[in-house]
């Protein structure tokens, strides 16, 4: 009887090695699975698996250019932990199927809560992916938080754009501040990660995103 396999792909991006599984059976034919989806464009040589960017896409990866990088995002399968969110970087598109969001522009500033001690800002960007207008408030979106290195939590000040109703592919912007409310005067460490988090609103709960930035 012949023996199968499972393959689990190294991930040289962490989340596919949570989401994708290679099942090869060893006889004269492999068969490639990613993401529930039979694979055709691949190699295999000298037992390492070369995946095309394209099948990934297929399979359900989004796929970010930028200058002389291709980011590879995948949506985790549902069911998981990693279902709680999709996650990116500082300056790349990110979705969850309701928007595309952006983080760029970290900046240093004073706790925006009481206007002395230490504060961040960043740029957010959100596109509208629905098909009616909605304010981010209207999906779920809950609150975005700041993780700095030394996991501290910062909340964040409510941009006007949170309650705004946002035309179906438009897309609207702000510089949005970020503090300790009841350490105002905390030293912090460098700005880590930046959290949107998403609640069940109308019977649909979107996925929560996360952005990893750079100075960290």
């Amino acid at each position: 009887m012949e023996k199968i396999k499972t393959i689990l792909i190294a991930s040289f991006v962490s989340i596919i090695v949570s989401i994708i599984t290679i099942i090869v059976v060893l006889a004269n034919k492999k068969y490639i699975i990613i993401n529930g989806k039979a694979a055709t464009d691949y190699i295999w040589k000298d037992n390492n698996l070369y995946i095309s960017v394209g099948e990934l896409e297929k399979a359900g990866a989004g796929i970010t250019k930028t200058g002389d990088t291709i980011s590879i995002q995948f949506v985790p399968v549902g069911g998981r932990y990693q279902a709680e969110g999709v996650e990116g970087f500082e300056g790349e598109w990110v979705s969850n199927n309701a928007w595309r969001v952006r983080v760029s522009e970290v900046t240093k500033t004073v706790n925006p809560f009481v206007g002395h001690g230490e504060g961040y800002s960043v740029r957010i960007e959100m596109s509208n992916l629905l098909g009616n207008p909605v304010s981010p408030l209207g999906t779920g979106l809950q609150k975005i938080i700041m993780v700095d290195s030394d996991e501290n939590t910062l909340d964040w000040q409510q941009p006007s754009f949170f309650f705004n109703s946002v035309a179906p592919g438009s897309t609207v912007g702000d510089t949005v501040k970020f503090g300790l409310r009841n350490k105002p005067d905390k030293k912090l460490g460098k700005p880590k990660k930046v959290i949107f988090f998403f609640t069940n609103f109308g019977g649909k709960k979107y996925p929560n995103i996360r952005i990893n930035l750079k100075s960290n």
